[in-house]
């Protein structure tokens, strides 16, 4: 077991020995991805969920039974019975190896900044196809694609319903599986068992005889039961074949949209440049970062201001009725929908990150995550891995670990995400990687400098000068509003009976 010692220098400890031993709780923090390798699901699926052993099929139903939680003990006998039985469907259960630590998968932290990223991406991007399905006037080329991709989807979901139904009927699927499972146990068992009784000579000849009598009805049985297994299983490709036909041609058909949806947002006049610049100037500035995506300083950002960007004068919603103002209903109708979903996570996250939680602070935010999960399904988004284990797992260990999850966080590795790619873009023209390396390490010693750091606190005191305080700062003003706008919301969504109806 890990180990490390401390020199004991406090004069009160002096009762203590001059070297003390501890053995420190281990903890894991990172975004989903690199939890999913290290809990040994590398190449991580998104149906399938980090911490306990649902599939998105089983969570995306309201009020699903709760999965049962992966343990170490449990990751190693799921990824024997796959390598021994040759699993490569979903009863892999997502698992592709051995776990890489030996750390309880209690203490394997949710990640809360990223589930929130998450979240946020979602409602953003639930916006933005709203927007180009439904305002944005587009061209008949475009039309077209979208008008055969809603066909092309309907279809494939009635395709893939005909085979579902046919796997569960008594004249398809069972009975396949019927005749599958009568061919493996005449292999593995009777013919064994008759083979027993006439290789045995202390029996009698007629009690060979009939075992041989049995042997030949079971070889006419396992005939005809290989005579007609085929043509079930023939059915089964076709009606299969339909709907993974139609899932190739959605999916090229989503590459031509997408690809024409992403030539059409860079025009000046699109209103997707239109909203970015208005999510610019209120402080989220997606192009600044990694992937060109929002960060989550940003997503935070969108969340304080959902008033102010998607509420009655909400700058977004002015904007989208000005371009189509005879939309103006529809329109209103999802802006209400985002800044309540927006204004309901802020809320959740923010419960989620109390420092030593009460029992009541973890009811209070078991309540509020169920309220906005409520809101996703009342819109029709997906609920993600990241979804679900915000309502189905970060409450548990909230309440489980001692001090909650707040301070620790995986705050600082996103951080260091944006401040590498900072640093790429300043010395990418370098060339060597290993002269890179030495310039970084240089400003990031240079920066931790004891002496630099004061410095720069005395400059930043000499400067400042010494205000009075006169009521509330600014700070407390918008927090205060904050607080209002997250309990009207509340009260919103427990009026209209959200919970109980998604």
């Amino acid at each position: 077991s890990t180990s490390f010692s401390i020199d004991v220098t406090d004069q009160q400890l002096a009762l203590l020995p001059l070297q003390y031993y501890m053995k420190p709780t281990c903890f894991i923090a990172g975004d989903l991805a690199f939890l999913a390798i290290i809990m040994g699901k590398e190449g991580f699926a998104s149906s399938w969920c980090n911490w306990c052993d649902l599939d998105h099929n089983e969570w995306a139903e309201k009020g699903h039974a709760e999965g049962v939680l992966w343990t170490f003990e449990r990751i190693l006998e799921q990824h024997l019975q796959n390598e021994t039985k040759k699993w490569d469907d979903e009863r892999r259960k997502g698992i592709r190896r051995t776990p890489y630590t030996n750390i309880p998968f209690c203490r394997v932290i949710f990640s809360v900044l990223h589930a929130m990223i998450g979240v946020g991406d979602l409602i953003i991007t639930h916006l933005e196809e709203f927007v180009d399905g439904e305002i944005e006037e587009h061209n008949p080329m475009e039309m077209q694609m979208r008008n055969e991709l809603g066909n092309k989807t309907t279809a494939r979901a009635e395709a893939h319903d005909e085979w579902e139904q046919w796997k569960q009927s008594a004249e398809g699927g069972k009975l396949l599986a019927k005749k599958q499972r009568r061919v493996r146990y005449i292999d593995t068992i009777s013919m064994k068992k008759v083979d027993a009784i006439i290789n045995n000579n202390n029996l009698t000849e007629q009690e060979r005889t009939d075992a041989s009598d049995a042997k030949q009805a079971l070889t006419a049985e396992k005939t005809d039961l290989a005579n007609a297994i085929p043509a079930l299983v023939e059915q089964s490709k076709e009606l299969k074949k339909v709907w993974e036909a139609l899932d190739n041609e959605i999916g090229a058909l989503k590459d031509k949209l997408r690809e024409c949806t992403k030539e059409r947002r860079t025009q000046e006049d699109s209103y997707y440049t239109g909203m970015d610049r208005i999510f610019q100037d209120e402080g989220a500035n997606r192009a600044a970062h990694f992937g060109r995506k929002f960060n989550g300083v940003n997503l935070r950002t969108i969340m304080d201001k959902a008033d102010s960007l998607f509420g009655t004068d909400g700058r977004i919603r002015l904007y989208l009725i000005e371009k189509a103002p005879t939309k103006a209903d529809l329109i209103n109708t999802k802006c209400d929908d985002i800044r309540c979903a927006l204004v309901l996570w802020d809320n959740a996250f923010s419960k989620l990150r109390t420092v030593d939680p009460t029992p009541d602070d973890c009811d209070k935010a078991q309540e509020l995550i169920d309220i906005a999960v409520a809101q996703l399904r009342k819109m029709e988004i997906s609920i993600t891995p990241k979804v679900h284990g915000s309502q189905c797992h970060a409450v548990h260990q909230m309440r489980t670990i001692p001090g909650g999850i707040a301070k620790l966080g995986e705050d600082w590795i996103e951080k260091y995400h944006q401040d590498g790619f900072r640093y790429d873009l300043c010395f990418g023209r370098v060339g060597d990687l290993k002269k890179q390396a030495v310039i970084r390490a240089r400003c990031e010693h240079r920066a931790r400098n004891p002496k630099v750091v004061m410095r720069k606190e005395l400059l930043a005191k000499r400067f400042k000068g010494k205000k009075k305080k006169k009521g509330p700062t600014v700070k407390e003003v918008k927090k205060q509003v904050k607080e209002e706008q997250r309990h009207e919301v509340l009260l919103k969504a427990i009026e209209e009976n959200v919970i109980e109806l998604y």
